[in-house]
């Protein structure tokens, strides 16, 4: 009864479910995916009031306006919600659609380094304007 296909079948689910790479990976990313999503709530609505009410501010008052601590931090924040809750949406669609290992293991490399590298030229920025620019 121990090598029956059954027993196999329910050997081989465990394993998918419990296994040593899945860490119910499923479920952590949908968690992250909730939770990023969430606090995108009030850093896009603080985001589009801040930028709706810089509109007819001049060149230095922006840069006066992104100098300050506060919105530094939302900023970086902001930037930072947005392009995980990206990285995580990109995988999902990613995981869905391409079906060959090879070629989901690049795009799931080059979301990862896109992503990467959206957030870190953008949290740079804001640092470079926060303390470098007068």
């Amino acid at each position: 009864m121990g090598n029956s296909p059954l027993s196999e079948w329910r050997v081989t689910q465990a394993m998918k479910i419990f296994g040593p790479n899945s860490r119910l990976s499923g479920t952590h990313h949908w968690w992250w995916q909730r939770l990023s999503a969430i606090s995108l709530i009030p850093l896009s609505l603080w985001f589009v009031f801040s930028i709706l009410s810089q509109l007819n501010s001049n060149y230095a008052d922006v840069i006066k306006w992104v100098s300050s601590a506060p919105v530094t931090l939302l900023l970086i924040l902001f930037f930072c919600a947005v392009f995980y809750h990206a990285k995580l949406g990109l995988e999902v669609i990613a995981e869905d659609y391409i079906h060959n290992p090879s070629i989901l293991a690049l795009s799931k490399a080059l979301i990862k380094t896109t992503v990467i590298l959206g957030a870190l030229v953008s949290v740079i920025a804001i640092i470079k304007i926060s303390f470098f620019t007068s």
